[in-house]
């Protein structure tokens, strides 16, 4: 007989917390399959006033006590790095204590990249014990990550943007790190 893992209770439990606190606001939430889950547990698309934002982001949930880190949680980033901080969607962490009950956030995205600027190695996303999830702060979190992702797509498009200008594509681990050359030299023409 196959046995069921320690983690699937407090894994399941971060999961329902997170999805129920979020549906009870009107946000839709589409839960990953765990054959497809990549780092990425749930996709978030807010709602405000009841209308469909178009404003998503990605999130891995975490559960239990083994995430207690000095000052809050710890999520390993392990081999996650660059497609929590390349991808088109931010991606975010929430952590369930179950002997609390409170979840707690952080926006992963937002570390790696602020790591890498640094030329750091982030191998955990600090979640601190003061960013809770709940009704009284959901409203603060929906902005702020709606906020964000909208800032980080505005960064993805003007990264296309650039290299339309400048007739070369740039990495999406870099902007500034040409992927291709321009076949043919640039003019430039000065008006005065």
């Amino acid at each position: 007989m196959p046995s069921v893992p320690k983690s699937r209770k407090p894994g399941r439990a971060a999961v329902n917390t997170l999805r129920t606190l979020l549906e009870q606001h009107d946000h839709i939430v589409q839960e990953i399959d765990g054959q497809n889950d990549f780092g990425e547990d749930l996709h978030v698309t807010f709602t405000e006033d009841g209308q469909v934002t178009g404003d998503m982001i990605k999130v891995q949930v975490k559960g239990g006590t083994s995430w207690r880190r000095a000052g809050g949680y710890g999520v390993l980033v392990g081999h996650h790095a660059d497609t929590w901080a390349d991808g088109n969607v931010p991606v975010f962490c929430v952590v369930h204590d179950p002997e609390t009950g409170a979840l707690h956030w952080a926006n992963a995205t937002k570390q790696l990249l602020r790591a890498r600027r640094a030329r750091e190695a982030l191998t955990t996303i600090a979640v601190s014990s003061t960013d809770r999830l709940n009704d009284a702060s959901l409203a603060a979190f929906v902005l702020q990550a709606r906020q964000y992702a909208n800032r980080y797509q505005g960064n993805q498009a003007l990264r296309v943007r650039l290299g339309e200008m400048a007739g070369a594509e740039f990495e999406a681990s870099c902007p500034f790190r040409l992927k291709v050359a321009r076949a043919e030299p640039m003019s430039w023409r000065v008006s005065v």
